[in-house]
């Protein structure tokens, strides 16, 4: 179930509000705090490398961040962007010079993927939460904005 989708400009100024917008939505549904610090911690590098990577040169363009919710079971990240893509069109190898943002992603989630289509560069990001992360109370509500 998709619970939020947000769109800013990727720039430094822009995504740390664009982070705690995500977390202030999930916060209904998670009680646990380190959950809620490892999805901090996965939006802000996903956030970062599209800043750092995706519209070289002072290119402007924009991020997209959407949260799909599988309540009592998991959470699912994406994050979008229309730039350049990776090298290659495919995700940097795990022990190179580069990639470091998504060596973190990747530790921290239980499926990390890298995708470019269709002029778009997507990461999504899935993890597992245990029942004890999640609130006791059943939230029906979502919330999109752009």
């Amino acid at each position: 179930m998709r619970v939020c989708a947000f769109k800013a400009p990727a720039t430094l100024e822009s995504y740390r509000p664009l982070v705690c917008q995500v977390l202030e939505v999930l916060s209904p549904w998670l009680c646990d705090c380190d959950t809620l610090k490892t999805l901090e911690i996965i939006l802000g590098e996903a956030c970062a490398n599209v800043i750092r990577h995706a519209y070289p040169g002072g290119a402007e363009g924009d991020m997209l961040v959407e949260v799909d919710v599988q309540p009592r079971t998991s959470v699912t990240i994406h994050v979008t962007d229309w730039g350049v893509g990776p090298v290659g069109g495919k995700q940097p190898p795990h022990f190179g010079e580069s990639g470091h943002g998504l060596r973190i992603i990747g530790k921290l989630s239980e499926d990390c993927v890298l995708e470019r289509r269709d002029g778009k560069t997507v990461l999504r990001a899935t993890i597992h939460i245990p029942e004890a992360a999640w609130q006791p109370s059943t939230c029906n509500t979502t919330a999109t904005s752009s």
